[in-house]
């Protein structure tokens, strides 16, 4: 199932060939698998997950599904999610469980997807490797040497490991262009950044994977606390 693109998912939940519980459920082993590797996500929300995930199942069996409804995907760690953590990839906040929903994150559950968690940053949103969060670097899926730029870089690597169909991030500390990289390599005519747009002021939503190239590609050392430095 992690092989098949946004298009090929929605349109297989839509007629019903698999259920998003079972898709949400493929993605959330892989995260159990993999993700100890890669470091891709912060925080994994598997139980509201799930939950959003039987939603979507019984809102396209009534027929008022979206072309994201049961899709599974992962929000960046600076969005703001009602009851779960939003650290910013930073110390200050580890504590910290957003008592409100973010526009952003809002549309996609208004759309029916799925949340599978929140993914790892430059702390604060200000690097271009995602190796300054207090919860350490990402690591590239394509050469775990490497980083995946950033800060959006847990979306990234979440993406191109195929941890999740899609993720969001934000064009702040340099994410869009190492991000951009990250394509399939057995698909290289798709490009990363195909926004599907959700309305309301022309919000957009980027899916793809894929692999590195260009001169984000740094080598990543472990110094001896387990966080990287270029």
């Amino acid at each position: 199932m992690h092989e098949k693109t946004l298009a090929e998912l929605s349109q297989a939940l839509q007629s019903k060939a698999l259920s998003s519980v079972e898709l949400t459920q493929h993605y959330l082993k892989r995260i159990a698998q993999l993700d100890g590797n890669l470091n891709s996500y912060i925080t994994v929300t598997a139980e509201s997950a799930l939950e959003q995930a039987a939603a979507a199942d019984a809102r396209i069996a009534a027929g008022n599904a979206t072309a994201l409804t049961g899709i599974p995907l992962a929000h960046k760690d600076l969005f703001c999610t009602q009851g779960q953590r939003t650290s910013c990839g930073s110390k200050m906040l580890d504590n910290f469980i957003s008592p409100y929903e973010s526009t952003v994150t809002q549309r996609f559950l208004d759309a029916g997807a799925v949340s599978l968690g929140k993914t790892n940053l430059d702390e604060f949103a200000m690097g271009s490797s995602t190796e300054s969060s207090f919860y350490g670097p990402t690591r590239n899926p394509w050469d775990t040497d490497r980083v995946p730029g950033g800060s959006s870089g847990g979306s990234a690597a979440a993406v191109a490991g195929r941890l999740c169909v899609a993720a969001t991030g934000t064009d702040t500390g340099g994410s869009i262009p190492p991000a951009r990289r990250l394509h399939r390599p057995d698909r290289p005519e798709t490009d990363l950044w195909s926004g599907v747009p959700l309305g309301h002021g022309g919000l957009r939503f980027q899916s793809g994977s894929g692999r590195p190239d260009g001169p984000h590609r740094r080598r990543l050392r472990a110094d001896a606390a387990g966080h990287g430095r270029v």
